[in-house]
């Protein structure tokens, strides 16, 4: 065994945290290989070092979690017209943007965003195009990540159920704030835009989450 394999690794809250038993019976953990070392699951808060240590992950305030969705495997969950453009909602850029065609179906005039993660998020921001009409009619609707179940209550898998749902009606506005209540509305992960009625050159520039 070489002198990794030795290592031991004091666990204190972790341990207690990730396996929940006694900390009479958890004051460490041995490894008899590297490979065991490397495989075993760390808590979310924390990362492995190339020396072999661990190191708390930093949690970022005030930013925009729709920008680094992709690096949680985030990104547009679906778009019912001009999925091509979707992306661009996501991409920090006021010049590009998406919008749906005029001659698909109403019910295809959707796009979802999925931020990869939960996020404790502060507010939802949309962002049209003030070059072109604004949406006079949409729904603006939230999820958790919650999948729905079946009879079993097993999790049925790439299901979303949305169960904060908010209607705009006789809008305005090309920017559109919805405050959340944190202890009610998140974490949020997907957000979804349904849009109800739509006018030439009504263009989506931005989702924006704030957390």
């Amino acid at each position: 065994m070489d002198s990794f394999g030795r290592f031991v690794l004091c666990l204190c809250g972790v341990v207690c945290a990730s396996f929940s038993v006694p900390s009479a019976s958890a004051d460490e953990i041995r490894f008899a290989s590297r490979r065991d070392w490397q495989a075993w699951p760390l808590p979310g808060t924390v990362e492995l070092t190339p020396q072999g240590g661990l190191k708390p992950i930093a949690a970022r305030r005030n930013i925009n979690a729709a920008l680094n969705a992709a690096d949680f495997g985030g990104g547009i969950r679906q778009a019912g017209s001009n999925l091509g453009d979707a992306p661009l909602v996501m991409d920090g850029d006021l010049a590009t943007g998406w919008h749906p065609h005029l001659d698909d179906p109403p019910g295809s005039w959707t796009i979802e965003v999925d931020l990869g993660r939960g996020v404790s998020a502060h507010r939802v921001k949309l962002i049209f195009d003030p070059q072109g009409p604004a949406p006079a009619l949409f729904d603006l609707l939230l999820s958790t990540g919650e999948h729905a179940v079946d009879e079993v209550d097993n999790p049925i898998a790439g299901t979303v159920i949305y169960r904060q749902r908010e209607r705009f009606k006789e809008n305005t506005r090309h920017e559109i704030t919805y405050e959340l209540d944190q202890s009610f509305h998140t974490p949020i992960q997907y957000v979804r835009l349904d849009l109800l009625a739509l006018e030439p050159n009504t263009r989506l520039l931005e989702v924006e989450v704030e957390a």
